[in-house]
């Protein structure tokens, strides 16, 4: 089987995990603090603030903004959705389709950058940026998110928000709870784990830039750039779902339009072709670093004898 995604952990973060597990310091924060500052520096910003997951990056964001109507893709993971409605803001879906890249949750100043890591220059327009280290993303790590801003108030009310709304720091038992909050920060095992992928990024990502150009080379084509997909168009994707199931090669579809899902019609409004023909058409292939020129050019065949209708 040649799977959809596979984990590259350096054998230094296993054995920092194994460290730390072996003396249960999960909440020391140490590495933590050494993971935002270095992060905060290799994307631009002022801060970096870690919490336990992209959907918790995005709500706590979401929850530090004046209510608004915030408008977001219907191409998208069903998390922005939930953080929009869970954070008291008015949801509104439109007919957008910005799959692998970084894009605003319109009039709210807050970016999704899930599956991308890179630096900017235009901290001082933004509210904040939302960052993601599950398994699969270029800084893939064992979980956990990151939110990086230039906003000094911001700041404050996250790192309470993210720790029941106190000023808590690691095991520490007296504290002041300044308003409700949630228990969202990052664990030292994710916060390790990360800062080893962080130093390598570069490097990872130079390998993903030549696994998509040998795709290229082999005749298949990607109509995004991403850090995280490599995803195809076809008018045949269930024929070229079965031809992908036989040859033992995982695929998956990204994304799913939100408007027809149950849980967000109310919140669309007229008509929505792009997003459903992206819904219809769009397929993921393999994409990660240990893919082989032998993997690639098995995946491209089994692609073009499937005829598979791109578009």
């Amino acid at each position: 089987m040649i799977s959809l995604f596979a984990p590259n952990y350096s054998r230094e973060a296993m054995e920092a995990v194994s460290g730390l597990m072996a003396t249960g310091d999960i909440y020391s924060s140490r590495y933590v603090a050494e993971l935002e500052e270095a992060f905060a520096a290799y994307v631009g910003a002022k801060y970096a603030i870690a919490v336990n997951s992209c959907t918790s990056a995005l709500l706590l964001s979401l929850m530090g903004a004046l209510p608004r109507e915030a408008r977001i893709p219907s191409i998208t993971f069903c998390s922005v959705a939930n953080s929009v409605i869970h954070s008291g803001n008015e949801l509104r879906i439109v007919d957008e389709t910005p799959v692998g890249r970084a894009y605003e949750i319109e009039d709210t100043g807050i970016w999704d950058s899930a599956h991308e890591v890179k630096h900017r220059k235009d901290w001082d327009e933004i509210d904040s940026v939302c960052y993601s280290f599950y398994p699969t993303k270029p800084l893939g790590g064992i979980g956990g998110g990151m939110i990086a801003t230039n906003d000094d108030g911001l700041v404050d009310y996250i790192q309470r928000a993210r720790m029941h709304g106190t000023d808590r720091k690691s095991y520490e038992c007296r504290f002041e709870v300044a308003f409700p909050g949630w228990k969202m920060q990052m664990t030292e095992l994710e916060a390790v784990v990360a800062l080893d992928q962080l130093k390598s990024l570069p490097e990872r990502d130079a390998i993903m830039e030549g696994i998509r150009l040998e795709y290229g080379a082999n005749g298949i084509f990607s109509p995004i750039n991403s850090q995280h997909i490599f995803g195809i168009l076809s008018n045949e994707r269930e024929k070229l779902e079965k031809a992908l199931d036989e040859a033992e090669i995982q695929h998956s579809v990204h994304f799913h339009p939100l408007h027809l899902q149950p849980a967000y019609k109310q919140y669309a409004s007229g008509e929505y072709p792009k997003s459903e023909l992206w819904g219809k058409q769009e397929l993921s292939l393999p994409f990660h670093e240990g893919l082989t020129s032998r993997q690639i050019e098995h995946i491209s065949n089994t692609l073009k004898e499937a005829d598979y209708g791109k578009v």
